[in-house]
């Protein structure tokens, strides 16, 4: 059983943007009412919950998986980099993401063969995404991703959100893009 994680109102204003003045404001206001207040009176964050700021996903729940599995210097940049995003920084990143998955999709759908350049030049821009937003990420280190994206059905079924079979795809793109 995962326990929920509370945050101050300061926590919760840095990761989403919101000024702590604004939080105040939606608590008086009933927008966004801390479910808890410390013995001062003042508000918890926990009212926004992680979930919350990421569209339904907790990147909390899998805290203890991801530094087992990939704890080091490339978690720990990600994690210093993304300290500091406001909630338009992840609406850019996300939108990001997204217009690359649809470039990639819209290849795949059109028969384009993951191994041409056209498909190479999707799955670099992928590479680079990622190199921008959380960590350095060559060439080789990517076709490990790729390698992860086809193996975790959780990474599989997100990317094939935007098409399916994208995974598949996106992979094999990718692995040739290492191999340029």
């Amino acid at each position: 059983m995962t326990v929920p994680r509370t945050y101050r109102v300061a926590d919760v204003a840095r990761l989403s943007g919101v000024s702590i003045r604004t939080l105040h404001h939606y608590d008086a206001i009933a927008l966004l009412v801390p479910t808890g207040r410390t013995e001062a009176g003042y508000p918890r964050g926990d009212a926004m919950e992680m979930k919350e700021l990421f569209g339904g996903f907790d990147p909390a729940q899998y805290e203890a998986e991801v530094e087992k599995r990939w704890g080091g210097a490339a978690l720990d940049e990600s994690k210093r980099r993304v300290t500091g995003y406001t909630a338009e920084d992840w609406t850019r990143q996300q939108a990001e993401q997204g217009a690359i998955y649809g470039a990639a999709a819209e290849a795949m759908k059109r028969g384009v063969d993951p191994a041409s350049p056209a498909a190479m030049d999707i799955a670099e821009r992928h590479r680079l995404s990622i190199d921008t937003w959380f960590y350095p990420c060559t060439r080789t280190t990517h076709a490990g991703l790729a390698d992860m994206y086809e193996a975790d059905e959780r990474f599989r079924a997100s990317i094939d959100r935007a098409g399916d079979g994208l995974t598949t795809f996106l992979s094999a793109a990718i692995r040739a893009n290492a191999a340029r």
